[in-house]
């Protein structure tokens, strides 16, 4: 966490109240090691299924011109 970071933070601290109080939490090395390197692996996945969303979107986009050009 950065030095800007911090400040975030401790001002978010500062300005919670009541029930919506801040809660510190400790999370092992080992569980962010594992997590990180879970997210590693997938983003191969996540970058093919936003290509392909971006590819539909283009499709329909020119299905749409191209229904509107023929009536």
């Amino acid at each position: 966490m950065g030095e800007a970071d911090r400040k975030i933070l401790k001002a978010a601290i500062k300005r919670a109240a009541g029930e919506d109080q801040v809660r510190h939490r400790t999370i092992p090395s080992e569980i962010v090691a594992k997590w990180s390197k879970k997210l590693e692996s997938l983003k191969d996945e996540i970058a093919g299924v936003l290509r392909e969303e971006k590819e539909e979107k283009q499709v329909r986009m020119t299905q749409s011109t191209t229904s509107w050009l023929l009536t």
